[in-house]
């Protein structure tokens, strides 16, 4: 599989090494991507062209980020399709025109984060290192609409202790919003994997979020609530 691949050293102040996938079915676009991440240290596991193709590679390989092309048909719908089969890939939408309701889209759909059609491909690296923090550089106007997207969709000023959540779903808030899958959540708690996705879909209703990718965004408002 390894169409543009390089190595990196993580030790010594080095960023860590991070793997990525591309969904894009222009060829021109995926190989310079591929370009520029592979001269970053980033190693481009395969472009797919399909979704089927892309929760396949997800699956079994598990690659620290999968990049969507924003042009790419039915795009918004496949990530919903990725994140089930995803365990800690954080999907990250390239080419985005940076307008309120094109961001909030993607975000609403699941995606951690996303690349403005401005950007530079020098800067690419950097902005997928952020991504795979946690991070997110945006637009003063962006950064706005997404405070108000949590405002009136968010917790509504409840704390991370509310709404009602037993102790047990709030370890398991607190093992999401770092990352964990499912079957790791079960090994942690040593639960069975049923068991734990019962309690993340409790969880997930009691918040009113429509999936385990808005965990992270419910758990920074609430902190700051």
């Amino acid at each position: 599989m390894a169409a543009f691949q390089a190595g990196s050293d993580s030790r010594n102040g080095h960023p860590p090494t991070l793997s990525a996938l591309i969904l894009s079915d222009v060829c021109f676009l995926y190989e310079s991507l591929a370009r520029a991440l592979s001269e970053a240290q980033i190693i481009v596991l395969d472009r797919c062209s399909s979704v089927a193709e892309a929760v396949a590679i997800v699956s079994e390989s598990a690659p620290d980020l999968l990049l969507i092309d924003a042009a790419f048909n039915s795009g918004l719908a496949a990530v919903g399709q990725i994140l089930s089969a995803a365990t800690k890939t954080r999907i990250v939408v390239v080419a985005v025109s940076e307008t309120e309701s094109n961001v909030l889209s993607w975000i609403r759909a699941g995606v951690s984060g996303y690349i403005p059609n401005t950007a530079r491909l020098v800067d690419l690296p950097a902005m997928l290192q952020g991504i795979a923090r946690g991070e997110q550089a945006c637009s003063a106007f962006i950064a706005g609409s997404l405070l108000r997207e949590l405002r009136d969709h968010g917790p509504q000023g409840e704390t991370s202790h509310s709404p009602n959540l037993t102790d047990r779903e709030r370890q398991v808030l607190r093992l999401i919003g770092s990352g964990r899958a499912n079957k790791e959540i079960a090994r942690e708690l040593n639960i069975s994997l049923a068991t734990a996705k019962s309690h993340v879909h409790n969880l997930l209703g009691k918040l009113n979020l429509r999936h385990r990718g808005q965990v992270t965004a419910w758990l920074h408002s609430a902190e700051r609530a």
